[in-house]
C-alpha cells in the first residue's frame, strides 16, 4: 500500500524525461494508427465522432502518423508539470480493505505534502454539440460484406439521476427486445446494445444510443425494427415479464459489483462529480424494486422523438454507390 502512495507522489513530482523512450513511442504510435486508419470499424468510429461533434476542431480524431512528429518533448513536460502542479485542486477517492488509523499517515506524508498553488479551476464548455433534426450518413469503407449502425437520440436536457437510472433502464429493456425480435426473430444482425445516459458537464443533455452489426442489406430493414420496438414501448407499455427481467438483471448486477472496489470508486466519484448526496448509493435496491412500466415507458415518451435521431452506417466501398433506403 505504501508503494502505491510512493507511486503516486512521484507521478505528480517526478516526471521522468527519456528522450529514447518517447521517440520510441512516437515510431509505435505512427505504426499502430497507420494500420487502425485502414480498419474499416475503427476509421467508422472516428468519423462517427466527427458527425458527433459536428465535426468540431478540438473533438477526439483519428491521428495521422506525421501529427506525431509535431509532438515536443519539452513541451509536453511542460504542460504535464502545469496540470500537476496544483495537487489541491485534485480530489482523492480510496476504496478497500483498509484500517482508517493506519492508512492515515501514509495520506498525511504522500498526499498531503503534495505541492499546492492554492488556484481553483472550472472547465470551459467549448461549444462541442452534436447536430439536430434528423440526421443520416453513410461511411464507406473496407470490402468484407460486414455494417455497423449507430443510432443516436440526444438533446439538452435537465440532469436528473431519476431520469438517468430510469433511461439506463429503458436501454436495459430495449437490448433484451432487440436481441429477441433482431437476433432470433430475424436472424440478420449478430449483438445488439442500447444504452441511455445523461450528463452535466459541459452542458446539461441526454442520450439514447442503439447499435448493432449486420450485414449491409439488412442495415435499413434492421433500423426500422429497431425503432418499431422503441414506438411499442411508447405506446403500449411494458409487459410484467420484461420489467421483471430488467429488475432481476439489475439485482444480480448489483450483487457482483457492489463487491468490487470499482463500484464504489465510481459511485462515490460519480456523487461527487454530479452534485449528489454519496449516501444515495446505498438506496440502490429500493430503486429497483420501485422500477415501475409505468416510468420506463413515460421516460420513453420524453426523451424518444422518432422523427429526431442521428444515424450512421458503416458499409463496404463496393456498396457506396447504392442509396440509403428511407424508411
Amino acid at each position: 500500500l505504501e508503494t502505491f502512495f510512493q507511486l503516486a507522489h512521484l507521478y505528480f513530482t517526478e516526471p521522468r524525461k527519456d528522450a529514447e523512450a518517447f521517440e520510441s513511442y512516437k515510431t509505435k504510435q505512427k505504426q499502430l494508427y497507420e494500420n487502425l486508419a485502414k480498419n474499416p470499424q475503427i476509421f467508422y468510429s472516428a468519423e462517427f465522432q466527427k458527425i458527433m461533434t459536428s465535426n468540431h476542431p478540438r473533438a477526439a480524431s483519428l491521428p495521422k502518423p506525421e501529427d506525431f512528429d509535431k509532438i515536443n518533448l519539452d513541451r509536453a513536460i511542460r504542460i504535464y508539470r502545469e496540470r500537476f502542479e496544483n495537487a489541491g485542486d485534485f480530489t482523492f477517492f480510496v476504496t478497500g480493505s483498509f484500517d482508517e488509523e493506519q492508512i492515515r499517515p501514509l495520506l498525511e506524508r504522500y498526499i498531503g505534502s503534495l505541492p499546492t498553488t492554492g488556484k481553483k479551476e472550472n472547465f470551459k464548455d467549448l461549444g462541442i454539440r452534436p447536430p439536430t433534426g434528423k440526421v443520416e450518413k453513410t461511411i464507406n469503407k473496407g470490402t468484407e460484406p460486414q455494417s455497423l449502425v449507430n443510432i443516436v437520440f440526444t438533446a439538452p436536457a435537465t440532469y436528473s439521476q431519476q431520469d438517468l437510472y430510469d433511461l439506463h433502464s429503458l436501454g436495459e429493456l430495449l437490448t433484451i427486445k432487440l436481441t429477441e425480435k433482431l437476433r432470433e426473430e430475424k436472424g440478420g444482425v449478430y449483438g445488439v446494445s442500447a444504452f441511455g445516459g445523461m450528463q452535466k458537464v459541459p452542458y446539461s443533455f441526454y442520450t439514447f444510443n442503439i447499435t448493432f452489426p449486420c450485414a449491409p442489406e439488412n442495415a435499413d430493414t434492421l433500423t426500422a425494427a429497431a425503432l418499431g420496438e422503441l414506438k411499442k414501448i411508447m405506446q403500449s407499455g411494458v409487459s410484467p415479464e420484461d420489467l421483471e427481467k430488467i429488475k432481476e438483471q439489475q439485482r444480480r448486477k448489483l450483487e457482483v459489483d457492489s463487491k468490487q472496489n470499482s463500484f464504489w470508486s465510481s459511485n462515490l466519484f460519480d456523487a461527487y462529480y454530479n452534485g449528489y448526496d454519496p449516501r444515495t448509493i446505498l438506496d440502490k435496491e429500493k430503486q429497483i424494486k420501485d422500477l415501475s412500466a409505468k416510468r420506463l415507458q413515460e421516460i420513453a415518451k420524453k426523451y424518444i422523438n422518432p422523427g429526431k435521431y442521428i444515424r450512421v452506417v458503416l458499409k463496404p466501398e463496393q456498396n457506396s454507390a447504392s442509396p440509403m433506403k428511407a424508411f
